[in-house]
């Protein structure tokens, strides 16, 4: 044989592999697409029912969050020291008479904010002062919608209350309590 011929060959040959190994990594690349592709199908397909789990859930997570919003807010109302019985009570032993509540909240930092009416407009002021007067009160503030007609006039007032102005087991702690059974006498009846 010709040593020429057998160059060639050699190379030929070397050609031919390189030329099958790119042929088999083009193979092997689109192969390695065509899965790609199909786990993004399977990808998306999978994300599509979550969104549709997620969606129709979406109602009782509302509805969740709403209950631990309550949670929380009784939580913090259980930790802060406001005493809304005993706020309710401080601010009516200083109302005149005539004054009567239509309304009452009591929100967080202490405030206890009410609506109240009155025949008599010089009242409004006299309950005002009164309530200024106490010190367990940091503020006092009526409202811009004193309201006067022929029955009498109404008004709302807002009372800040100084921190710790009610510890724990004041007034409210003298009053019943429902969760309370009545007490029993000795012959297993109900003590009058």
């Amino acid at each position: 044989r010709d040593e020429a011929f057998v160059t060639r060959q050699r190379q030929q040959l070397r050609v031919d592999l390189l030329f099958w190994r790119v042929v088999l990594g083009a193979a092997a690349v689109i192969a390695l697409l065509f899965v790609g592709e199909i786990f993004l199908l399977g990808a998306r397909g999978y994300i599509g029912w979550v969104k549709s789990r997620v969606e129709s859930r979406a109602e009782l997570v509302a509805e969740l969050e709403e209950k631990q919003s309550i949670a929380n807010r009784v939580a913090e109302f259980d930790r802060s020291d406001m005493q809304p019985i005993d706020m309710i009570l401080a601010v009516a032993a200083k109302k005149p008479a005539s004054v009567v509540f239509t309304r009452a909240i009591i929100s967080v930092g202490n405030r206890l904010e009410f609506s109240a009416t009155t025949p008599n407009v010089s009242d409004v002021n006299a309950f005002e002062a009164a309530i200024k007067s106490m010190p367990e009160v940091e503020s006092v503030a009526i409202a811009n919608d004193l309201r006067t007609s022929a029955e009498g006039t109404t008004f709302s007032m807002t009372v800040a209350f100084k921190p710790g102005a009610f510890p724990a087991g004041t007034q409210a702690a003298a009053l019943p309590r429902r969760d309370r059974a009545p007490a029993q006498s000795e012959n297993g009846g109900r003590a009058s």
